[in-house]
């Protein structure tokens, strides 16, 4: 447990010498579920065993499991929705060079410049 700070799981990330002649600056780092939570956690000035000032943030009630994996159809489902799309999905459909392709092409009988 971090000195002066609410109840929760930290990580050290640096410990250095403050401007109070004798003192530790320790930068914690919220932890949750094994992961770190970018942005958030604190800074903790102490001497001696004593906290003299704490600077930063917690994040309080996050979930405590991981959320259910989505089935490959219903993460579709959302994904049309959220697109606004109708027919196939955007990164199905064909590509322009595949369309372009499918057009018939000219005949060319000879290369070269054309004759006069």
């Amino acid at each position: 447990m971090a000195p002066g700070l609410p109840p929760g799981d930290y990580v050290v990330v640096t410990s250095n010498p403050g401007i109070i002649n004798g003192s530790r600056v320790t930068a914690y780092e919220q932890m949750h579920l094994g992961y770190a939570v970018p942005g958030f956690g604190y800074f903790v000035t102490t001497k001696d065993g004593i906290v003299y000032g704490k600077n930063g943030k917690y994040i309080d009630g996050l979930p405590n499991e991981w959320p259910k994996p989505m089935s490959e159809s219903a993460a579709l489902a959302v994904a049309m929705r959220e697109l606004g799309t109708i027919g196939p999905p955007p990164w199905v459909a064909k590509s322009f060079r595949s369309r372009m392709l499918s057009y018939p092409t000219p005949m060319v009988s000879s290369w070269g410049p054309p004759s006069a």
